[in-house]
């Protein structure tokens, strides 16, 4: 396990990480491995396939814990969807705001339309009805104008986060 350290010694000396850094993880990876070995349990358990490849080993751990120069931090994966998701939902909010008051601005107006095919007659045109839908009811201007602004403005807010959230802070 010596050379399996000192491996890992040399490719974080290559890679430019701090000497006190290097130390304290040639440290921590060597008491884990005495640990390892006390309590009988095998290398490969520890270190699974990087016990092959010691370089890639350090390499990888040298990035994950961000110290390597020039390497971007560790990103966090775990929730990316979460912006979208809540994008999406204001976005629906805002449609159902927008057909509700298409409704109740101008709700006199709307014809309700359908399509029926004339009864035993294939290949005959379709013939369609209209219907007088009326006036909307008295609530439903202020209900629409609030789910449109609220999805608006929740579109608005979660843009704005996600944004912040990806750019660098500035203080």
């Amino acid at each position: 396990m010596d050379e399996f350290l000192d491996a890992c010694r040399r490719e974080w000396r290559r890679l430019g990480v701090p000497d006190p850094v290097a130390a304290e993880m040639a440290a921590e990876l060597d008491a884990d491995l005495d640990q390892a070995r006390e309590e009988g349990i095998a290398a490969e358990e520890i270190l699974g396939d990087g016990i092959f490849d010691p370089v890639g080993f350090a390499a990888s751990w040298a990035a994950e814990r961000g110290v390597v120069p020039g390497s971007p931090p560790p990103r966090r994966t775990g929730r990316r969807w979460l912006p979208l998701a809540a994008l999406a939902g204001f976005a629906v909010v805002t449609l159902v705001g927008v057909a509700l008051a298409v409704l109740a601005f101008h709700g006199a107006s709307v014809v309700a339309v359908a399509h029926a095919a004339s009864p035993g007659l294939p290949g005959r045109a379709l013939h369609g009805f209209t219907r007088h839908v009326g006036p909307p009811a008295p609530g439903l201007r202020p209900f629409a104008v609030t789910l449109l602004l609220v999805g608006l403005a929740g579109m608005a807010a979660t843009a704005v986060l996600w944004v912040r959230s990806r750019s660098p802070r500035l203080l």
